[in-house]
């Protein structure tokens, strides 16, 4: 969304000012000393709209396009200004300086602020220097060249106010994205216990009804054996207890092919992860000497 807006900002600034101003100066154009240059000025501004407005799906204005805009506004305001009328105040005979505010303006928008304010200050010295020097007062040759610098203002504001939006966006994003993963490992996890506890319920108030009803068989103690150790490896191993690995622990004891208990403690494995403190594993190995 927010690279849709400044696309359609930086259309919305540099293709209907500058044409407009580009109009207003060919009907003024009886007021300048020379035609070629601002027709010539015309054609480099139509340009330059076009390279601002190239590609605009990429945010950033390439540093070359952008090095030609500022070449390109110095170069039409010289043409301009070396043709006016001295005396006067030329009026729109002084299209450019509209224009070349948009021109920046638009570069700004896309993400080259000081080479915006480089042909900005470029531009106020050159129009300055060449209002003087046609004989305009000092308000008047001020007054040319404060629009487009309070422009240049605005419009650098306008990209901090969005560059702030997005640094807030991306932060709240990424929140957003923390705490979903936050309340997704809890609700597993609350899952899991819940799951756990339904099966443990299941599995033992058999065998906890058949002890308390009173005497066990020697099948029943092995299978209540045998059931015991199976919730011990469930405990122990936690997320490495899978039905299959539990199934096959059952079988290799009925079987006699688990080691007895007892014996001095051979190895402790533990393994964790630091994200997920209550799924840690961990086992036991003793030393055991087996009867030949």
């Amino acid at each position: 969304m927010d690279k849709v807006i400044s696309k359609w900002l930086v259309l919305a600034v540099a293709i209907p000012m500058p044409v407009v101003h580009v109009i207003l100066g060919v009907a003024n154009l009886h007021k300048v000393t020379s035609l070629w240059q601002p027709l010539a000025a015309m054609v480099v501004t139509l340009a330059l709209v076009v390279a601002i407005c190239w590609r605009t799906r990429e945010h950033k204005l390439p540093l070359g396009s952008a090095l030609a805009v500022v070449t390109g506004v110095v170069l039409v305001d010289v043409l301009v200004t070396g043709v006016l009328p001295t005396g006067v105040h030329p009026g729109y005979a002084s299209w450019q300086n509209g224009a070349i505010q948009m021109l920046l303006v638009a570069m700004a928008f896309r993400n080259r602020v000081l080479l915006a304010w480089l042909g900005m200050v470029a531009f106020a010295v050159l129009d300055f220097s060449a209002s003087m020097a046609h004989g305009l007062s000092l308000v008047d040759a001020l007054a040319l060249v404060l629009t487009p610098v309070m422009w240049m203002v605005i419009a650098t504001a306008m990209h901090v106010m969005l560059g702030r939006s997005r640094s807030n966006i991306a932060a709240y994003t990424e929140q957003s994205r923390e705490s979903a993963t936050r309340l997704g490992r809890e609700h597993a996890h609350r899952l899991y216990r819940d799951t756990w506890m339904l099966e443990l319920e299941q599995t033992t108030r058999p065998a906890l009804e058949a002890i308390a009803a009173g005497e066990l068989s020697t099948g029943q103690r092995q299978e209540l054996a045998l059931l015991e150790a199976e919730l011990r490896d469930q405990v122990r191993g936690r997320l490495l207890a899978t039905p299959e690995v539990v199934q096959a622990a059952r079988a290799a004891r009925v079987r006699a092919r688990a080691l007895p208990a007892g014996g001095e403690l051979a190895v402790t494995i533990l393994a964790f992860d630091e994200l997920i403190p209550d799924n840690e594993v961990y086992a036991e190995i003793n030393e055991v000497e087996l009867a030949r």
